[in-house]
């Protein structure tokens, strides 16, 4: 019985989400178990993919906004529909508490050539600087994944900034 129990324990952690740092924030993000960091994030500060399938995960930080929470948020859905082909929102939230943190978030779904891609984007500001963490999954595979892509924002929203970054 101790084997098994010893057994669960490791498999436990072993399948437990890892932290990372989000860089020139002091903000930390949960990324799933096993998901592999892309060597290039094409312009993103930290993002990770499955190690099969197409789903990933990235945050990707501005330069300094004078802009709130809010104002932010808005600012980058209109970018987002205006350069994403067949943009469609499918749930959006705005101002919302998680931790010290004021956030928004926007599902929706997008064309990649002719691919099409669901992601949930969670954005708020922390420290002068526009902060985005996107999850994205083909949308067959969305439901399952959307508890990790939340995680991912929680944590951040429960992590306190720290000084000097």
């Amino acid at each position: 019985m101790k084997w098994l129990l010893l057994a669960l324990a490791v498999a436990g952690l072993a399948a437990a989400d890892h932290e990372v740092m989000l860089p020139g924030t002091g903000l930390v993000i949960s990324v799933p178990a096993g998901w592999v960091q892309r060597d290039d994030p094409h312009g993103a500060a930290l993002a990770f993919r499955q190690p099969r399938g197409l789903a990933g995960l990235a945050a990707v930080v501005s330069e300094p906004t004078t802009l709130g929470p809010a104002g932010f948020a808005k600012q980058s859905l209109d970018e987002l529909q205006a350069g994403c082909a067949g943009f469609a929102v499918l749930d959006s939230g705005f101002g919302y508490q998680m931790g010290a943190i004021t956030w928004s978030h926007v599902r929706y779904r997008m064309r990649l050539g002719t691919v099409l891609f669901e992601q949930i984007a969670y954005l708020t500001v922390s420290e002068g600087r526009g902060v985005i963490i996107t999850g994205s999954a083909p949308p067959e595979a969305m439901a399952a994944l959307l508890p990790a892509f939340e995680r991912a924002a929680l944590t951040a929203g429960l992590s306190r900034p720290t000084l000097g970054k």
